[in-house]
């Protein structure tokens, strides 16, 4: 039977496999720890996605919005380094006459997140016929952001290693040990900061 080796997932990881193991630091003393540390460092940053609602790390985007009849419409992720092009096309087709002109567009950064306004213009009412294609998330992934990912992969990684850290009780007469599976509160506050509040 073939050994499964897990990639670290470079799109999404908010930390890199060398800083987990120089702050987890001596406790690594096999491949097969390191194994497990790349399984938790990108089940951990899927979580930090999924809690916050964001893709988090910076990555090139192709989405569909409804037109709102507005003009204005807010990106699902940010914040937005790039804006390459935007289409308003109640065909579907996308094609070049359906392309907005860079001249009318700019974006508004408002807090934890960013507004395409359309200077002179509005969205077309319709499903799905608005398409932007941009480039969003953090190329330097904030202290905070990496301190509580961390945390989840240090949760993780005790657990099933050391089997200690987030101890909610011990039997005496067993020995057996319970373990607290949530997040920690003081994880879950950095991540909140950090929530997609659209």
């Amino acid at each position: 039977m073939a050994e499964y080796t897990p990639l670290l997932d470079t799109v999404n990881a908010l930390i890199s496999l060398e800083m987990a193991k120089a702050l987890i630091g001596a406790k690594i003393t096999d491949d097969a720890q390191e194994v497990a540390l790349i399984f938790y460092i990108n089940a951990a940053s899927h979580y930090c996605n999924t809690y916050t609602g964001r893709s988090l790390l910076s990555r090139a985007n192709t989405e569909y919005y409804n037109g709102n009849g507005d003009d204005k419409l807010i990106l699902n992720n940010d914040p937005v380094a790039t804006l390459t092009s935007v289409y308003d096309d109640q065909a579907q087709t996308f094609a070049v006459g359906s392309l907005i002109p860079a001249t009318s567009l700019y974006i508004i950064p408002d807090g934890l997140k960013n507004i395409i306004a359309y200077y002179g213009g509005a969205f077309t009412p319709g499903y799905h016929n608005i398409k932007v294609v941009y480039t969003a998330g953090y190329a330097t992934v904030p202290y905070d952001l990496q301190e509580a990912c961390f945390g989840i992969v240090a949760l993780y990684f005790y657990q099933t290693q050391e089997k200690r850290f987030g101890i909610t009780s011990r039997s005496v007469g067993d020995g057996s040990t319970t373990f607290d599976k949530d997040v920690p509160r003081w994880i879950t506050s950095i991540l909140d900061g950090y929530k997609k509040k659209w």
